[in-house]
Formats: C-alpha cells, sequence, structure tokens
C-alpha cells in the first residue's frame, strides 16, 4: 500500500478529471456522507464526479446520492474509493472497479491496501472526517450541502460524537 498525506490526496485530487466515487456495500452514514461531500467538492472545483449506484443495498441513503449518479455510458478516468477496507467490500456489479482504484480514503486499521494510493488515518473518528480535511487543502468552500453530508458521516460513525475515538479535531 503506498499511503499518501492529505495534501497529497488533495493534490491527486486536483489533478484528476472524470471521477467516479465508490462507497462499500450496504452504505452507511459515514460512506454515503463522505461520498456526497467529496463529490460535490470537486463538483464545486469544476470537476465532473460522480457516485457508483449501489443498489439494492443503499435504500437508505438513495435520495441523497441518487442525484449524483453517472449517465449511462458514463467511463470514468479516476476512481475513488471512501470508507472502504478492501476490495471485497465493493459493491454487487462493481468488483472489477477494485483493481483500478486510484485513491482510497479510509479510517479503517484493517485497510488492505487494494488502492493505487491510500489516505489512511486509523484515529479518525469517520472517512468524513478526512474527506473534510482533503476539501479544506483543495481550497473547497464548504456549502451547507456539503456541512450536512460531513455532518452524516461524522455522526452516524461516532454514534452521536460519543465513541472513544470522537476527538476536537472530530
Amino acid at each position: 500500500m503506498k499511503r499518501i498525506t492529505v495534501q497529497q490526496t488533495a493534490a491527486q485530487l486536483r489533478e484528476a478529471e472524470d471521477i467516479w466515487i465508490v462507497t462499500h456495500i450496504r452504505p452507511d452514514g459515514d460512506a454515503a456522507g463522505s461520498a456526497c461531500a467529496l463529490c460535490l467538492g470537486l463538483r464545486a472545483l469544476g470537476k465532473t464526479a460522480y457516485l457508483v449506484e449501489n443498489p439494492p443495498s443503499m435504500r437508505r441513503y438513495a435520495p441523497y446520492m441518487e442525484p449524483y449518479f453517472p449517465p449511462a455510458g458514463h467511463i470514468p478516468g479516476f476512481i475513488a474509493a471512501v470508507d472502504i477496507a478492501s476490495a471485497g467490500q465493493y459493491p454487487p456489479g462493481w468488483e472489477d472497479l477494485a483493481a483500478r482504484t486510484d485513491l482510497a480514503i479510509d479510517h479503517h486499521g484493517t485497510n488492505s491496501g487494494y488502492a493505487a494510493r491510500t489516505l489512511l488515518e486509523p484515529d479518525s473518528a469517520a472517512a468524513g472526517e478526512l474527506v473534510y480535511l482533503t476539501l479544506r487543502e483543495m481550497g473547497v468552500t464548504v456549502t451547507p450541502e456539503m456541512a450536512e453530508a460531513l455532518y452524516t458521516a461524522l455522526a452516524t460513525d461516532t454514534n452521536g460524537f460519543r465513541t472513544a475515538g470522537t476527538t476536537a479535531r472530530t
């Protein structure tokens, strides 16, 4: 696994075009919120960014994620994964993306290193924390819509900011 910093992650995303963002099967609030916030932030920078559809396991967060699905036939140039610790967590039908993943943003110490580059901070309470730091490093002004997505990511993975991994940074 090639681990990179927030600064290197931001630089890699600045250079990327036509970005697909993947979440793990049965996305929780951290996966969905992180993906939506990253997608919105990249779009704010003029990037083409979409979320990979993750049916049928995404019913709970589908209304938030559906507006960001790619049009039929769209081919990504860059694949980013958020909150995915291993290739086995890719959604059904998209398993082939694991071998082509350019970047993983994750907070799980069990991350298998499947991506070409990985922003991994196991001390972070949620992937949303790392997405926020990356967006800030990229100079993205966080909108209320991005903030809501990031709040969802953080609040769900910290059980309402009550888990031991919750810090002042969170």
